[in-house]
């Protein structure tokens, strides 16, 4: 229909404006970053960065697609929406305080294996303190997803590119490294 279609143009320039700015605020925050921590730094940032993209994909439990679809599949059934929904709530919760255990009980040992010294073993008891948070995030950013909710679905991801880029950039001109590393793991 062509009610369907201007939907579907609409997201999809949304969809694409969200991607730029995304790309673009990625840019800005890297180059400022580089600037202020230099090669090393980089070097000890993708390091982390790796490490945290294992931990926040395990602290979710893995269910964001299946959520996305199937609430969008049954967004009809207010039954099964809230089967996915509190099941979805459980395994978030589960294994994203399991994840934050490990990373807060093992700080130390995270700190010397992924970044070289002890010095950042702060970084993780903040990662493990705060992954909760991601993963309640990612979980209710899939929900939104899955009821099709596209306008508050690019909002968000747009505020939450801006927003990203301002933590970042703050946090590394004001703590240099530690900055940039504890951005990272938060923002």
């Amino acid at each position: 229909s062509k009610i369907g279609s201007k939907e579907l143009v609409r997201v999809s320039f949304l969809n694409a404006i969200s991607t730029v700015i995304k790309m673009f605020t990625g840019l800005i925050s890297i180059k400022v970053i580089a600037s202020v921590i230099g090669p090393s730094g980089i070097a000890l940032l993708g390091q982390l960065n790796n490490f945290s993209n294992i931990r926040l994909s395990i602290s979710t439990g893995g269910i964001n697609a299946g959520i996305t679809k199937y609430i969008s599949e049954h967004s009809s059934s207010e039954n099964k929406t809230n089967l996915f929904l509190g099941t979805g709530f459980w395994i978030t919760a589960v294994f994203s305080i399991l994840t934050g255990l490990v990373l807060i009980f093992g700080a130390g040992y995270f700190a010397e294996i992924i970044l070289f010294d002890r010095k950042y073993t702060s970084i993780f008891y903040i990662f493990g303190g705060t992954i909760i948070l991601y993963a309640f995030n990612t979980l209710l950013i899939s929900i939104i997803n899955g009821f099709k909710d596209y306008n508050r679905y690019l909002i968000i991801n747009i505020v939450g590119s801006i927003v990203g880029l301002v933590f970042s950039v703050v946090l590394a001109l004001k703590f240099g490294i530690y900055g940039a590393l504890l951005s990272a793991v938060t923002y």
